[in-house]
């Protein structure tokens, strides 16, 4: 597996990923606080609720995609990169390149 992939590409690509959704998260925590308009009416506040939900929605989404790189990073550095999290099979190199951030193997990734 470890001849097949450069393992030093596939830290660095996870790492500039991983940096750029902190900086994406930390943005988007910003902008989800509630509005300080000073006596809203009910349409302002409609309107500020439905934009907030939409801007934690996509918070979770952008927490949820960076909890996987830190653990691909992780499994990179306790040597189990590259191995399914779930049957402990081989994840093809192919995948791996396609998607640096992949703990399932493609058949526990059908089953999910």
């Amino acid at each position: 597996m470890q001849s097949k992939i450069d393992l030093d590409n596939v830290q660095e690509r996870l790492r500039k990923e991983q940096l750029v959704l902190h900086n994406r998260v930390e943005a988007e925590r910003e902008k989800a606080k509630p509005s300080s308009m000073s006596n809203p009416d009910r349409a302002d506040l409609a309107l500020d609720y439905g934009h907030r939900e939409r801007r934690l929605s996509l918070l979770d989404q952008l927490e949820d995609k960076l909890a996987d790189i830190n653990a691909a990073l992780d499994r990179l550095e306790n040597g189990t990169y590259g191995i399914c999290t779930n049957c402990g099979e081989t994840i093809m190199p192919e995948r791996l390149v396609a998607l640096p951030s992949a703990e399932l193997c493609i058949n526990c990734q059908r089953n999910v």
